[in-house]
């Protein structure tokens, strides 16, 4: 009998029967998008680098000399165009979206200094990055950059080999003491 009222505000909110309360309620539907759903609107829709794989797959448009053609072939073979959107194929994760530098820098402070973000190394940061979903090409080489770049990672970090003071030297009144 005490959960009366909480149990007709469950109904009413799981979008069940119309329930009775002993108050007026209004219903809001609220939508939350997730960080990195909206990436098209940081930047280009398509990326630059990926305009040559991109024309290939949807239009079949090849390089023009034989060497060209055949690397385009077997690079364009680990992507996929769906809708407009290029995808590479990863190995543990289904299908990995292409994004550009800038959106790239934007998902590497996301992930680096957002709500949950840890300030991780280089390799963590690419890693996680790729785990979300995303790939562009050299994002290790910019996870790193970008981690080295971070001020409170260099001002707060753990020096690995540095001694915690000043060595002094101890001298021996003879050999082999």
């Amino acid at each position: 009998m005490d959960n009366e009222v909480t149990d007709r505000l469950a109904r009413v909110a799981s979008g069940g029967e119309e329930v009775p309360l002993p108050w007026p309620i209004e219903r809001r539907i609220i939508e939350v998008l997730a960080v990195g759903v909206e990436v098209g609107v940081m930047g280009s829709s398509t990326p630059d680098w990926v305009n040559s794989i991109v024309e290939y797959l949807d239009e079949g448009k090849l390089p023009e000399t034989r060497e060209e053609t055949k690397k385009m072939k077997k690079r364009a073979a680990r992507f996929l165009l769906i809708d407009g959107i290029l995808y590479k194929k990863g190995f543990s994760i289904p299908l990995l979206r292409c994004i550009s530098a800038q959106e790239a820098q934007y998902i590497l402070i996301e992930i680096h200094e957002g709500i949950c973000g840890n300030h991780s190394g280089g390799r963590t940061l690419a890693r996680k990055a790729v785990q979300a979903g995303y790939y562009w090409p050299n994002a290790l080489r910019d996870a790193r950059e970008f981690s080295k770049r971070c001020t409170k990672c260099q001002t707060y970090a753990i020096v690995p080999h540095a001694p915690p003071e000043e060595l002094t030297s101890i001298t021996a009144p003879w050999p082999f003491a």
